[in-house]
């Protein structure tokens, strides 16, 4: 695995470090899979792997001019998985992303009720930061999102419903940030992952 440092012609050279490990956690549907694949598919991809039953995706990034090895972990969300196979993977990872699609407000909700006291006493116990990304930003003020969530008396979850839930994690935790993207925006979804992945490595 590598680390970037500059060789003859200023180009990074390559050392053994340790892998970055990301957890995304939410709803199905919530735009997980798009979301890491809008990043995985453009930065070194190696082969998706699964880890008991949880899909993996190897790649690489770059941050401070260093070269790093990333494995993303996609934490399947239906009935067939159940917590007591979800919660082993929380453990050693450096950032848990909790996730929920802007247009389906019960995404967000159930990250209160049931995704953050499923992780929480995980994250606290080994002070794991954490990162709130909402996805599918592109339908926030798409007309026919509206319209289709109006007649079911429902609305996009806005930005700053989205930095209510994040002031609840504030509280809870030491260390959290809050970011919304497009997963059909790769600029968009890379500036994510680059925040991400400054903040997983702060301690070092």
């Amino acid at each position: 695995m590598a680390s970037i440092k500059d060789n003859n012609n200023g180009n990074p050279t390559t050392s053994h470090i340790d892998i970055v490990k990301i957890v995304v956690i939410g709803e199905p549907r919530c735009g997980k899979t798009s979301f890491i694949r809008a990043f995985y598919d453009h930065n070194d991809p190696g082969d998706i792997y699964s880890d008991n039953c949880v899909t993996v995706y190897p790649c690489e990034f770059v941050i401070k001019n260093e070269h790093r090895r990333a494995a993303i972990f996609e934490i399947p969300s239906d009935m067939n998985f159940p917590k007591e196979q979800r919660m082993p993977h929380y453990e050693n990872a450096n950032v848990i992303v909790f996730m929920y699609a802007i247009d389906a407000s019960a995404s967000l909700e159930m990250l209160y009720e049931k995704w953050l006291p499923e992780a929480a006493d995980i994250i606290k116990s080994n002070v794991i930061p954490v990162a709130l990304v909402g996805t599918k930003k592109d339908l926030q003020e798409d007309q026919q999102v509206i319209e289709r969530l109006s007649l079911q008396n429902k609305k996009p979850v806005s930005y700053w419903e989205g930095r209510e839930f994040y002031g609840k994690l504030r509280s809870s935790f030491n260390g959290v940030v809050f970011m919304e993207c497009s997963g059909n925006d790769f600029e968009e979804v890379h500036d994510v992952f680059d925040l991400i992945f400054e903040y997983s490595l702060n301690g070092e």
